[in-house]
């Protein structure tokens, strides 16, 4: 009998630990403080390999009070609400908003053959905040939001940039460099002004670079041919000379080629600001290694670096700190900054170790000091930039 009771004490420990471990892997979701009701016909919420909450589809966007409606013959589940339509393709790592193409770092699937959607991504697009709240592993939804969604404000900066028929823009860098040992200073500066208009190409920058005090102004302009670009340079006034011709189809238009979904995700929200006189978004995050060889390897990239280099480019580990303003209205671009002290002194350890095949990028910081790399770039006069005229003595 004492046997027969230890085992019993012993299953129903085993049967209580199987119901708590199984409630402490449930997902629940609440939409304005109201639980949603989740059963075994409509499916339950479960995280997903990247950590993300992939919720069953119909149940949820009509607890959110959506028209949901599904498409078998492009396999995308649609939602709608308050004249915003929502669509997402089963497989992909993005939805559509309206018009916008928004990149998500997880993927819509099918499991067990009901249809889920990543919340947050989906309800964002709608407006909503999506919170999670760790202790009682629940999805926290308010549908009248009030934060910024990066993942949108990255689609809406895209689309608006990619828009862009002509921008001015005004670039300058700031680099001090010190080596103890030598007792020797290095100070370079660069401004340039830039006039780009790009429906036919045509464009001109002005700029005045200088090392310890000794400047150089350069001078250059690029044109549209028929289907070649051809781009110009006027050295301290010694006159233009021909410095590149490439096919319309190599040219780098970075407005239009460059996608911000992959770059705004990663980034924090730092309130706003002002740039031009006007309010913007700022942003703060870094360029990584693994973030710059994925652009100066995409295809545009190539195109361009083939044409003005013969070698690829060694990039150290170093990372970028960037700060990105975005303007609150248009949703354009207006100004970037990069503190490049970490990077230019990685590269330099780089360049040194490769020449006397030893490694010194360890001890490269002992060599050289870096007390300020700093880089803008800031934008104005979307789609009405300065216009100019182009020299009469360009070179055939």
């Amino acid at each position: 009998m004492k046997r027969l009771i230890q085992i019993s004490i012993i299953l129903t420990l085993l049967l209580l630990s199987v119901g708590i471990a199984s409630a402490a892997d449930e997902v629940g979701v609440s939409i304005d403080g109201v639980q949603v009701g989740f059963d075994q016909s409509s499916g339950q919420p479960f995280i997903d390999e990247n950590s993300r909450t992939q919720v069953p589809f119909r149940q949820t966007l009509e607890a959110f009070g959506a028209t949901v409606d599904w498409d078998p013959d492009t396999r995308t589940a649609i939602a709608e609400k308050g004249g915003v339509i929502v669509k997402v393709p089963i497989g992909t790592d993005y939805i559509y908003m309206d018009s916008l193409t928004v990149m998500n770092d997880t993927k819509s699937l099918i499991k067990d053959s009901r249809t889920y959607l990543p919340i947050r991504i989906v309800l964002e697009a709608f407006g909503a905040d999506v919170d999670w709240d760790a202790k009682t592993r629940t999805v926290l939804v308010k549908s009248d939001g009030e934060k910024l969604s990066l993942p949108i404000l990255a689609a809406e900066a895209t689309a608006a940039m990619s828009k862009i028929e002509s921008v001015d823009i005004e670039v300058a860098m700031g680099v001090n460099i010190s080596i103890p040992s030598a007792d020797e200073k290095i100070d370079v500066s660069a401004s340039m002004n830039i006039s780009s208009f790009f429906s036919p190409v045509k464009q001109k920058a002005v700029g005045k670079f200088s090392v310890n005090g000794d400047d150089v102004t350069v001078e250059t302009c690029t044109v549209q041919k028929g289907n070649t670009i051809v781009s110009y340079a006027n050295q301290s006034g010694a006159g233009f000379e021909k410095v590149l011709e490439m096919d319309i189809d190599e040219y780098y238009n970075p407005f239009k080629n460059v996608s911000l979904s992959y770059l705004f995700p990663k980034f924090e929200n730092k309130g706003t600001d002002t740039v031009n006189g006007a309010p913007t978004i700022k942003l703060e995050g870094k360029f990584s290694k693994e973030l710059l060889n994925e652009l100066l390897s995409s295809e545009v990239f190539e195109s361009v670096l083939s044409n003005v280099m013969d070698e690829s480019i060694a990039l150290p580990a170093a990372d970028i700190p960037v700060t990105i303003w975005v303007d609150a209205k248009s949703k354009t671009v207006t100004k970037l900054s990069l503190d490049m002290k970490g990077f230019i002194l990685g590269f330099m350890g780089s360049i040194l170790s490769e020449s006397i095949g030893e490694d010194v990028s360890g001890i490269i910081g002992d060599i050289v000091t870096i007390d300020k790399a700093l880089f803008e770039i800031t934008l104005s006069n979307f789609d009405n930039a300065t216009d100019f005229e182009l020299p009469a003595n360009l070179p055939e």
